[in-house]
């Protein structure tokens, strides 16, 4: 999709992909709002992957660079304090760990034929500590893992008894606000949790797929994959009700930040209009406008 069509389809569904809804609601005036921010998410991918990839020389150098691109573009929530929401993260930048992880995936399935999102599992605290991501290396045949999420971009394989190898095919300065990772979760065995696909159109047959595969098709049980009673079950926090509102207020923040998230995905400037975004005083109109307001001051902070 050209960057200009894009951009206006992006501002057009602004409001819906801002909303962030909590990951448990559904109906369907929030599918309306997650196709969309899925339609906008790969499709702003799709030129990053092509923008920041260019001239790669390896299959590592490439990752690399998306890595080090989602973690420099999207707040984790030591930076930003926040509850999980089902919203696109490369629109929204801000997420947690399976988020962000998730959005290099995306990104990096334009180039790799293969990009997952993977749950490490303990098995002795029957948890799961942290979520990162790999992808299908054709030039080592092998995988590459990731992790953008915490202070530096990470790239490793692993070996046969799950050590990891650490990989530093550029440099990258260290974010430290972000927190440092606990490394010994790299070593612990996981499962694939989702596959990434390059179109929109590869986006809804995956989910189609997944809704209408029968039960036998489920994996069973291995040293890598857990029992889903083990995994226990996860009730994030409700987000708050809001209480005052303005419909145009909220329109034209969610909107201006959305146009600022774009540009800054494509390198161009975007850190004075983050600025002017979280100095909007029309944003202490509505909460949901405060709210991305916020965003917007931390995303001009981190440049």
């Amino acid at each position: 999709m050209p960057p200009l069509v894009m951009r206006t389809m992006a501002r057009l569904a602004a409001p819906s992909m801002m909303e962030g809804h909590s990951t448990t609601e559904g109906g369907a005036k929030i599918t309306v709002a997650r196709l969309a921010g899925a339609y906008v998410n790969t499709s702003l991918a799709a030129h990053v992957a092509d923008r920041v990839t260019a001239g790669a020389g390896s299959d590592e150098e490439a990752l690399f660079r998306i890595v080090s691109t989602v973690r420099d573009h999207v707040l984790n929530h030591s930076q930003f304090d926040h509850i999980p929401r089902a919203w696109p993260v490369l629109v929204s930048g801000v997420g947690y760990c399976d988020q962000i992880n998730g959005a290099v995936a995306i990104i990096a399935a334009r180039r790799f034929q293969q990009a997952q999102l993977y749950g490490a599992y303990d098995k002795k605290l029957m948890t799961t500590p942290h979520t990162v991501g790999r992808v299908w290396s054709s030039q080592r045949k092998d995988w590459l893992y990731f992790d953008a999420f915490y202070d530096v971009p990470l790239i490793y394989t692993k070996a046969a008894d799950g050590t990891p190898h650490f990989l530093q095919p550029g440099a990258a300065n260290r974010v430290v606000r972000r927190g440092a990772p606990d490394y010994s979760t790299y070593a612990l065995p996981g499962w694939v949790i989702a596959e990434f696909k390059p179109t929109f159109g590869a986006y809804l047959w995956n989910r189609v797929a997944a809704r209408v595969a029968p039960a036998a098709a489920v994996p069973t049980q291995t040293e890598a994959t857990p029992a889903l009673s083990a995994l226990g079950t996860f009730q994030p926090a409700p987000i708050p009700a809001k209480t005052r509102f303005n419909d145009d207020a909220y329109a034209k923040i969610s909107t201006d930040f959305v146009d600022a998230r774009i540009s800054d995905l494509l390198g161009e400037p975007s850190a004075d209009a983050y600025r002017s975004i979280s100095n909007d005083a029309s944003a202490q109109l509505d909460e949901r406008a405060e709210y991305v307001a916020e965003i917007a001051g931390k995303l001009a902070d981190a440049q």
